[in-house]
């Protein structure tokens, strides 16, 4: 599916965390693909220190199974991550894979969708909630409501002045005019 894309470079396969580091050593301003739950990190916390510590390097979270928890610690935790799973449709994750290529954040539908109705069960037990998780709570909803700006209306000169939703509805190439 790489191979197809415009703008992908060499690639390079790292199997654990020592692999990934040295090749980012190498190449501090890579697109990074990771499936997270197959790979040797302790916690989420590695992940987001290996991120700080390679400020330039676009990552996409590609999984199959992410838990909630999970996507709001990353995606309210840093604005350098991108999610797309591996049940989204070919031309989502091609989307996903544009965007990133062009330092563009992307949230896939899916996850989008998730935190959404997770969001919706705090909202009905709202009257059970610390102001801890409230404040948790409205900071996920500002998130969401960026995601759904960002990717509805949002446009992108290096999506051809596009949302990544009409981008993706257009299909998988850039147009003439952002090349």
């Amino acid at each position: 599916m790489l191979s197809g894309i415009k703008g992908i470079g060499p690639i390079t396969e790292a199997e654990n965390k020592s692999e990934l580091i040295k090749a980012l050593k190498e190449k501090s301003e890579a697109v990074v693909i990771i499936d997270y739950t197959l790979f040797d990190f302790s916690g989420i916390e590695e992940l987001i220190i290996l991120k700080e510590r390679f400020p330039k390097v676009s990552w996409l979270l590609f999984s199959d199974d992410l838990s909630e928890d999970f996507l709001r610690r990353i995606l309210l935790g840093s604005l350098s991550f991108s999610v797309v799973m591996k049940d989204c449709s070919k031309e989502e994750i091609l989307t996903a894979l544009q965007c990133i290529l062009h330092h563009n954040r992307f949230i896939c539908n899916h996850v989008g969708n998730l935190l959404l109705n997770g969001k919706r069960n705090i909202t009905i037990q709202d009257h059970t909630l610390t102001n801890t998780e409230k404040e948790q709570s409205r900071e996920l909803q500002m998130l969401l409501d960026y995601v759904h700006w960002y990717n509805n209306f949002r446009i992108h000169s290096t999506l051809g002045y596009m949302s990544p939703v009409e981008f993706r509805e257009a299909g998988p190439s850039l147009p003439e005019s952002s090349k």
